[in-house]
């Protein structure tokens, strides 16, 4: 049986956020990493827009704070 793995890691959420106008750590994009993961929805799977939505939660948990 065939099976492929698909890889997202920190530097997608930096690089990523980097593009939304956004300065992050490698810990606070770890911790947005582990959300992607957490909450990722198998129906949508994980892309670019996924995860610029989980950094803008994660901007905005922060910013409440």
């Amino acid at each position: 049986m065939k099976s492929i793995q698909i890889i997202w890691c920190t530097e997608d959420i930096i690089w990523q956020a980097e593009i939304m106008g956004i300065a992050l750590t490698e810990e606070q994009a770890d911790a947005i990493l582990d959300n992607v993961e957490h909450y990722h929805d198998a129906t949508i799977g994980i892309n670019w827009d996924v995860i610029g939505t989980h950094i803008d939660m994660y901007m905005d948990k922060l910013n409440d704070k």
